[in-house]
């Protein structure tokens, strides 16, 4: 039972051996050390919202529930906060022991039907503390317990998939919603810190990919609609983090184009008014970055030039190309004749294919030349729409050339026809007059690809 449960957490963190209670290298203490000296100080605070928790509904009124989870919560905030003040800066890392301990009245409240958004509040930053503090670290996570959280804090903060609709989030305040993304966010940190094993079984677990899909969505309406500043950067941090960790292409280039979409509407939504946090501008960037590299990557689909009898010898040659091939695909879009012929002559004149590819698991090869060249013609418009933001900060600056290097450097042939607008946005970015080797991207040999140009 809950209670036996409760009962042996407490015993197996009391009998905990006490000797070598520092690390000899780094000299801070031990997780087992540490999380006795925390058990003592929150026990009678885990005592009474147990209490309030395990007791039938009814018994105790809401505000008696708030209190006591605020009151949990604020220990363990000033515990991480003061242990890193006196550990050289170093992190708090509790036991799973204590972290059990600590969850399992937050787990008999979780399996109430309706929780007040000012309870939920403090469930969901409680359960943030013990992924950073604990599950989250190397070798603390269970397979299990990740695949529970995946959909359970979504479900949290936007409700069921099936309703397809943003009422549950809008009615939750901007702190819960927020404490929701953090926790999501330390989950893919804590799945990426379990090693490339743990996290090749995670992404690849059939149970995993509804709940992704349901979460991407979530993350890009938040991050299109919240009004708070933090919320909004939380999302696309979460959702940078994800893709930096889930780095399958395939997968990837199925949400790609919503992600395009949402980036744009979200650069370009503001009213003047209300201008956009250049943060939040950089995020998008950091993302797009992300997902350009490993979607449209020059090497894994060994993209080829077609109908090519001229030589190539230089950069110049393959940027006249590229000039080229975006005339006639901006000349193209402009023709509203949609037959068939007219698509088929324009896969023709499309001088970038993708051979025969392996097929995946299904048999489908999602990845070929057809589907690239509608990608990429959205991600020519979608770009040039982003491009009309202010990019006088120095930090967007960095965020766009840091993009538009990747592409030179990953997805030269592949994004062929966006190169002319990439190079037009360095031009928008940087003085070549005034730059050095420090204003590039760090990099290897290839940095000289953006001076050439």
């Amino acid at each position: 039972s809950v209670s036996n449960r409760y009962e042996m957490s407490v015993n197996s963190i009391s009998e905990i051996d006490q000797q070598e209670q520092r690390d000899n290298t780094t000299n801070k203490l031990y997780p087992e050390t540490v999380s006795i000296e925390i058990f003592k100080n929150i026990k009678p605070l885990c005592v009474n919202l147990s209490q309030i928790a395990l007791a039938p509904e009814g018994i105790f009124n809401s505000l008696q529930l708030v209190n006591a989870l605020k009151s949990l919560e604020k220990a363990l905030i000033d515990t991480a906060k003061n242990y890193t003040i006196e550990n050289d800066g170093y992190s708090l890392i509790i036991t799973t022991n204590l972290a059990d301990y600590i969850f399992i009245p937050i787990a008999s409240l979780l399996k109430r039907q309706n929780l007040k958004d000012a309870e939920l509040e403090y469930v969901l930053s409680i359960i943030h503390f013990l992924l950073k503090y604990c599950w989250g670290s190397p070798g603390y996570l269970k397979k299990e317990l990740s695949v529970q959280f995946l959909p359970l804090l979504t479900y949290l903060i936007a409700g069921s998939p099936v309703k397809n609709d943003n009422k549950p989030i809008v009615e939750k305040s901007g702190k819960t919603v927020n404490n929701g993304i953090l926790a999501l966010k330390e989950l893919f940190i804590g799945i990426s810190n379990q090693g490339s094993k743990f996290k090749d079984e995670f992404f690849s677990d059939s149970r995993n990919l509804p709940p992704l899909g349901h979460l991407i969505t979530v993350l890009l309406e938040i991050s299109l609609n919240s009004n708070e500043l933090d919320v909004q950067l939380n999302s696309l941090d979460t959702l940078k983090i994800l893709y930096s960790t889930f780095n399958d292409s395939e997968f990837l280039s199925y949400i790609f184009p919503g992600n395009v979409s949402i980036i744009s509407r979200i650069i370009n939504s503001r009213s003047t008014s209300k201008k956009i946090h250049y943060k939040v501008v950089v995020k998008c960037f950091e993302i797009l970055t992300i997902l350009t590299k490993t979607i449209f990557n020059d090497f894994e689909l060994n993209t080829q030039l077609k109908n090519d009898k001229s030589e190539i010898e230089n950069l110049n040659d393959l940027l006249l190309k590229a000039e080229k091939l975006t005339e006639d695909n901006d000349r193209e879009s402009r023709d509203d004749d949609g037959s068939e012929s007219h698509i088929s002559n324009a896969n023709e004149k499309l001088e970038v294919f993708i051979p025969e590819a392996q097929s995946n698991t299904q048999g489908i090869n999602p990845r070929d030349t057809r589907w690239l060249e509608e990608t990429v013609k959205n991600l020519r418009k979608a770009f040039k729409s982003i491009l009309k933001v202010d990019i006088e900060r120095k930090e967007i600056k960095s965020s766009l050339l840091e993009f538009c290097y990747s592409v030179l450097k990953y997805n030269f042939q592949t994004l062929l026809s966006l190169i002319p607008d990439i190079v037009n946005a360095i031009g928008q970015t940087i003085d070549l007059n005034l730059l050095t080797d420090d204003a590039l991207p760090e990099d290897d040999e290839n940095n000289n690809t953006i001076v050439n140009l």
